[in-house]
């Protein structure tokens, strides 16, 4: 029976968000349809050797593998058996028989951070990333071209010359926060550096997010949280592509012909976790905010125009104008933005049924509030939902 059981090894630390998530949604699927025995990288404080070596020892049991960047080893082990690479490091070069890549869609990344300062209302925009990777690059580009396309510069950190001492990159990321104008909004390429982001704000005296909104990416709980002032970040679908890879795996186990299929797994950003560091709207016009803070605060009530008018005491013709103005858009807009964006966190962040989110939202019943999403979202809730949400 044991020798039956498809034997894994896991050559990924779960040291990120992102890989304990992929990690996760692995797990459920073994558990709906293993068993599947793993063998996981071990801690730092046992390592005996490189991955390479600990392969070796095991390579004639093993049935696949799940390992992170390691062209190497594509190359060695992959006319033996199928594996699954996560690319955090290095881009695919070469195509390998029974390989998977999984790689994150940057440029969709990209254009949604735009988004997200876009609708804070920032004239300024900045992004903070890592040099030589290949998906800071990428979403540093998306989000440039976002932000060009609608009439905004973009400053971006980028070192003259490599900085080896963490120190003296510090010094040099404070440097550059001082040049820039303000209020700003930096998109950082993840929360690791949204968080030397938030640590240089703090030694230069700079408030967050009044003069300066930091938005990152992974959602990472602990940096996110942890942070003086907790950083918004973009959520990712990393739980779900784990397990989609882990059934590509089992069908690659199986022999199966996936010919016709691509080798690429992708993981797609799915919403902007909104916290304190982006929670801010940078218009000079406090009649506009007022009214965007009411329709903000009241998304989960069924508002209207004319609710919105009577917060803040301004005629119908004036508020509309101050809002096509700041915002690009109308009264009516803003409303279903904000309360599409509250249905789409629901669907994502709880297992509440479509019927229960309407009622509480006062929509009347689910065909209303699939109309009403789907005009925004271009799907409807149940599709947004199993597209984006985490199997299990």
């Amino acid at each position: 029976m044991y020798d039956r059981i498809p034997k894994i090894a896991i050559l990924i630390e779960p040291n990120t968000s992102s890989n304990r998530n992929f990690l996760l949604g692995v797990s459920k699927f073994a558990r709906l349809h293993g068993p599947w025995v793993f063998y996981f990288t071990p801690p730092s404080y046992l390592k005996s050797g490189k991955q390479e070596q600990i392969l070796n020892k095991i390579k004639d049991e093993l049935s696949g593998m799940i390992v992170c960047d390691t062209t190497k080893i594509s190359e060695r082990f992959s006319s033996r058996i199928p594996i699954i690479v996560v690319r955090t490091v290095t881009e695919p070069s070469a195509s390998f028989p029974n390989v998977i890549d999984i790689i994150p869609n940057d440029k969709a990344i990209g254009r949604l951070a735009a988004k997200h300062l876009m609708e804070c209302g920032f004239n300024y925009y900045a992004y903070c990333g890592f040099r030589n990777m290949f998906w800071s690059e990428r979403r540093q580009s998306a989000f440039s071209k976002t932000l060009t396309s609608a009439g905004h510069k973009v400053y971006t950190f980028k070192p003259k010359n490599k900085i080896n001492s963490w120190s003296k990159e510090f010094q040099v990321l404070c440097d550059w926060l001082d040049s820039l104008s303000k209020p700003i909004g930096i998109f950082c390429c993840n929360d690791e550096r949204s968080r030397s982001i938030m640590e240089a704000c703090k030694t230069r005296g700079l408030s967050v997010p009044e003069n300066v909104a930091i938005l990152g990416v992974d959602n990472n709980q602990l940096i996110c949280e942890m942070a003086q002032t907790p950083l918004s970040s973009i959520n990712l679908n990393t739980e779900k592509a784990g397990y989609e890879a882990a059934e590509r795996l089992k069908e690659l186990m199986a022999g199966e012909n996936t010919h016709h299929r691509q080798h690429t797994i992708t993981i797609e950003p799915t919403n902007v976790v909104t916290r304190q560091s982006t929670n801010i709207l940078a218009i000079n016009d406090a009649e506009t905010a007022n009214a965007v803070r009411f329709i903000r605060e009241n998304s989960n009530k069924p508002i209207n125009v004319d609710d919105v008018i009577d917060a803040v005491y301004v005629s119908r013709r004036v508020l509309e104008y101050r809002f096509k103005k700041h915002l690009g858009r109308s009264i009516y807009r803003e409303i279903k933005r904000y309360r599409t964006e509250l249905i789409a966190k629901l669907l994502l962040e709880t297992d509440i049924s479509i019927t229960r989110i309407a009622l509480s939202l006062g929509f009347p019943d689910v065909n209303h509030i699939s109309r009403y999403f789907r005009s925004q979202k271009g799907i409807t809730p149940k599709e947004f939902r199993n597209k984006y949400k985490g199997q299990g």
